[in-house]
């Protein structure tokens, strides 16, 4: 099965905010070590497109990545 992972920001107090980026990239990679992370794409300089325009995207989606494994709970 394939899954498809959006990582999204969020209201994190300030004292927590470099843990919670820490904890979700070393999450992120033992997913990648263990064979279930297909594909990663995280970034900044986001756009959104329509039929009718391309503009700045400021909502909360930073991130997405597709998991492959078995079940979700081994994907998780």
């Amino acid at each position: 099965m394939k899954y498809l992972f959006v990582h999204r920001g969020g209201d994190v107090p300030k004292d927590q905010a470099n843990q919670n980026v820490h904890d979700l990239w070393r999450w992120l990679d033992d997913l990648k070590a263990k064979g279930y992370e297909a594909v990663r794409f995280a970034g900044t300089g986001r756009k959104s497109v329509s039929m009718s325009a391309v503009d700045a995207y400021s909502d909360d989606i930073f991130g997405v990545s597709i998991i492959e494994a078995d079940s979700l709970e081994e994907a998780i």
